[in-house]
């Protein structure tokens, strides 16, 4: 299924809240195009942030996630130029600068992170695939203009840098006419992510291209399909955004997936497998995953947990135990499993933490769908339910996959204490949002209340935008192409 392309401002903020304030956000875009770049746009595209309700750090494992794509967007403007250079601007252009390139010299700095590498991993990602083994600048196509416009938090664990990435490649798929529908621009994303060293597992990209207005999805992987989900009613999502700024980047993100890549090459050596299965697939290579592992034993998801945990010891591991327990040299560890991007992972490692999270986090995304579809009980009882998972999830992201931080702790409390059915960290973790379950007639109360415990009587979260920090959601359309005019 193609991304979906309208003709008018009016189908393009169809699915907005607010159409009329969307309608005066996207005049405003076209008329700065227009005066930084001289000529309209041809085309503009909108990528959805996301926020994820269950199911955190186990898309890079294999395992499906229960996400929802969010009204905060990503916007980008394109048109073709008369030459062959690229141009990025941000509407904030005070707090985001240009960069202007020529087509065939994309080169992105790890060193050097700027906000503009998301939107050249984008771009790289498209023209990489469209010229195969053609050189850049042998391509017979000119360069072109980009706007850039978010509203989706930044570092906030709603995928601010995904929906750039996204909405970059969409747009550039879009005035170079080729056709690739959601899936092939969901997985061309999920790859073009590794250009700025993140190891993601697709989640982000695959929400933001097979969203759905009102309803969440059950994203699985390999091959990438979206189950539509739909919510009990009387509850409402509300995002809490800790105001703690997490950059993956530099984070304890890649360590998280190397770890879990490691846990499965120490639990495939260990577990009695056939020796078939050993001969059909490579249980050794670092992009072995845990649903892959579960599939070559052959058992249930409950039996395959206790038997692979029960081959780990709860101590953290050293890299010199890994490499003897995998029969190789600590070199030939650290050149298979610890290099990511220009960084190299260090010990020490572990991986009974991150093996019972990414198990159990499993099991809760697999009964928060069947709660959802169990018309046998009342919605608040299925609610309550969702709730009780969605606690017990923050808790093995804070304890056993220590990716929360001492204010998304404190937050996800004031949200539980105060009429949550449940509250969690939403995203990478270590800072970013929380997203709590509450009552519809509990809503206003609520927000109320985590303004008042969290945000007012704190000097810094006191000066932050209510509106922008504290509100309810409810899911949104995905990916949307406007063409204006001919390119």
């Amino acid at each position: 299924m193609s991304v979906p392309i309208v003709n008018s401002v009016d189908e393009f903020v169809q699915y907005q809240s607010n159409q009329e304030k969307s309608k005066q956000r996207i005049s405003f875009l076209c008329n700065e195009f227009e005066k930084r770049f001289e000529k309209a746009p041809n085309f503009i595209v909108r990528n959805p942030g996301r926020v994820n309700l269950i199911g955190e750090h186990i898309d890079y494992m294999g395992f499906s996630v229960l996400p929802m794509a969010l009204e905060v967007d990503c916007v980008i403007c394109i048109g073709q130029s008369n030459s062959k250079v690229i141009r990025i601007e941000n509407s904030s252009s005070e707090q985001y600068p240009p960069i202007s390139l020529p087509l065939g010299e994309i080169q992105i700095d790890l060193q050097n992170h700027k906000w503009y590498n998301y939107a050249l991993a984008g771009i790289k990602g498209v023209l990489q695939q469209s010229i195969a083994n053609t050189k850049l600048n042998e391509l017979n196509i000119n360069g072109f203009n980009i706007l850039v416009d978010g509203t989706v938090p930044k570092s906030a664990g709603l995928s601010s840098s995904s929906a750039l990435v996204c909405a970059s490649a969409l747009a550039v798929t879009s005035i170079l006419n080729m056709n690739l529908d959601k899936v092939e621009l969901s997985n061309l994303c999920r790859e073009s992510e590794q250009f700025v060293g993140t190891v993601g597992g697709g989640m982000d990209q695959a929400i933001s291209f097979l969203g759905m207005a009102g309803i969440a999805q059950r994203i699985h992987f390999d091959p990438l399909k979206a189950n539509p989900v739909q919510l009990p009613a009387g509850g409402v999502f509300v995002i809490s955004n800790s105001l703690v700024e997490a950059n993956k980047v530099v984070s304890q993100f890649n360590k998280r997936v190397v770890e879990c890549r490691l846990a499965c090459a120490v639990i495939a050596k260990l577990l009695p497998i056939s020796e078939e299965s050993k001969a059909q697939y490579n249980l050794f290579k670092p992009k072995l995953t845990f649903r892959k592992l579960l599939e070559i034993s052959e058992l249930p998801l409950n039996e395959f947990k206790e038997k692979s945990l029960s081959l780990l010891h709860k101590e953290a591991y050293t890299l010199n135990e890994i490499a003897q327990i995998l029969s190789l040299t600590t070199d030939e560890l650290t050149n298979i499993f610890l290099k990511v991007g220009n960084r190299q992972i260090e010990e020490p490692f572990q991986l009974f933490l991150r093996a019972s999270h990414v198990l159990e986090e499993t099991t809760r995304v697999e009964l928060f769908e069947k709660c959802c579809q169990n018309m046998e009980l009342s919605d608040d009882e299925r609610l309550k339910e969702l709730g009780k998972l969605m606690n017990e999830s923050q808790f093995s992201c804070s304890e056993q996959y220590e990716c929360s931080c001492d204010e998304l702790d404190q937050l996800t409390r004031i949200c539980r204490e105060n009429g949550a059915l449940g509250s969690r960290l939403t995203g990478a973790g270590w800072g970013g949002c929380a997203v709590s379950l509450v009552p519809f007639e509990n809503v206003k109360k609520f927000l109320d209340s985590v303004w008042d415990l969290y945000y007012a009587n704190n000097i810094q979260r006191s000066a932050a935008n209510r509106d922008e920090t504290l509100f309810a959601s409810t899911a949104s359309s995905g990916a949307l192409v406007w063409k204006i005019s001919s390119s």
